[in-house]
């Protein structure tokens, strides 16, 4: 260990998951902000269920049905980032919000800030993929 690998102390909010690497990221979102997110997360899957059953109900043609990946996308990303603990759109602009007030964050923090954003995007891609093609593929 050289004397920049220094172990720096416990943050003072409670840190995301562990990442598939076994590192763990700190949150750039505090409670009150992932609550927003899993709120918006489970409107969007309630207004996305019901979407799919009117438009299967209804026989609208199956190309139709694809429209609903913006909207999968927009709920799978809420529910990810309130789980994550991670905002994309603050770890994009380099802030976070543990509390009432928006402040950068710490340099030391924002890299592995980003990669988790990087990969709360790629399981909400996946999941409106998924949950979009089950969509199109119901008779």
């Amino acid at each position: 260990m050289s004397s920049n690998d220094v172990p720096s102390a416990p943050a003072a909010h409670s840190p995301a998951e562990a990442s598939s690497s076994g590192e763990r990221c700190a949150a750039n979102i505090g409670p009150a902000e992932r609550r927003k997110r899993l709120r918006v997360g489970l409107v969007a899957v309630g207004v996305c269920t019901l979407a799919s059953a009117v438009l299967i109900a209804d026989g609208a043609p199956r190309w139709w049905r694809l429209a609903l990946v913006l909207p999968w996308w927009t709920a799978a990303l809420g529910i990810f980032q309130a789980r994550a603990q991670v905002c994309v759109a603050f770890a994009a602009r380099g802030v976070r919000q543990l509390g009432s007030e928006r402040e950068a964050q710490p340099p030391g923090e924002l890299a592995a800030i980003r990669r988790e954003a990087g990969r709360v995007h790629l399981r909400s891609l996946l999941a409106a993929v998924v949950l979009t093609t089950l969509t199109v593929a119901w008779p």
